[in-house]
């Protein structure tokens, strides 16, 4: 007996949570761009114990941010890859289905076949 429950599972939140992760990681990775070309300003007009502080400071927050932007690709993948998992087992799901419906049908058949005899 096949499974009649179809797939819990919300494709188009999960589309939209993936590409909204994808988006955040984009910006961030333009901003990231951006601010790198300002610092880069600053630090050719800086001097002494202040362009250490700031190269210091810029150079954490570009990690962070690089970091979130790496989480970001990685859930997106992960929930692209449970979202084709879940297409993939409801596929497997009506197969089954269909596959059961047929063998019915010629249980049904053999039946008749076997009673007008």
């Amino acid at each position: 007996m096949p499974n009649w429950n179809d797939v819990h599972w919300n494709w188009g939140a999960a589309e939209e949570a993936a590409n909204t992760l994808i988006r955040i990681a984009n910006e961030l990775g333009e901003l990231r761009q951006r601010r790198g070309e300002k610092a880069t300003l600053v630090l050719e007009e800086a001097d002494g114990p202040y362009r250490d502080t700031f190269s210091e400071g810029f150079d954490t927050k570009d990690l962070v941010s690089r970091g979130i932007s790496f989480d970001c690709y990685r859930l997106a993948n992960r929930i692209n890859s449970l979202s084709e998992q879940a297409r993939e087992e409801q596929n497997r799901r009506e197969r089954e289905r269909e596959r059961w419906r047929e063998e019915q049908q010629k249980k049904k058949e053999r039946e008749h076949n076997r009673s007008e005899f």
